[in-house]
């Protein structure tokens, strides 16, 4: 019985002493893994020893395992930044209106537009409809502008 007590004791600080060591050697792999100019999400796994235990051998072990890069990654570094996806932009809207013909006269010129629903107008240069601005005509089309682009429309009958 006088024998069990210090064998006790002995036991409880060689599992001390090995516990301490495992520490000092998780958190060299630490400061290892920190000191590379690499990326940071490979670092923490490059520095992981490797476990010696199978998942089945302890409950549990698969899902520390998988949180290790987050008690791993240095606090020091700037996070990882995820960039948004680039969206393209949206297709121009297409022209409201569709040019019916032109009439040209020195001094003198008219641009036939019709809606959608087949209002038409009657256009000189610099008049506007439905957001289209009239910025020159010619016999064969007139140039616009509409959304910031200048379009030039032709007669879809080939009249003019």
């Amino acid at each position: 019985m006088r024998w069990t007590t210090p064998l006790i004791v002995i036991v409880i600080l060689a599992a001390l002493v090995w516990a301490g060591h495992e520490a000092v050697a998780l958190r060299s792999a630490i400061r290892a893994s920190t000191e590379r100019p690499e990326d940071p999400t490979t670092q923490a796994t490059d520095a992981l020893p490797q476990p010696a235990h199978d998942a089945a051998d302890s409950p549990g072990a698969a899902e520390v395992d998988r949180y290790s890069v987050l008690w791993l990654r240095s606090v020091r570094q700037p996070p990882v930044e995820r960039k948004a996806p680039v969206r393209p932009p949206p297709p121009p809207r297409p022209v409201p209106l569709k040019l019916l013909g032109t009439v040209t006269e020195p001094g003198n010129s008219f641009a036939i537009l019709v809606e959608g629903r087949g209002t038409q107008h009657l256009c000189r240069v610099g008049e506007s409809v439905q957001g289209v601005k009239v910025t020159a005509i010619a016999g064969d089309g007139v140039t616009v502008q509409f959304d910031g682009r200048e379009i030039v429309l032709k007669p879809e009958g080939g009249g003019t």
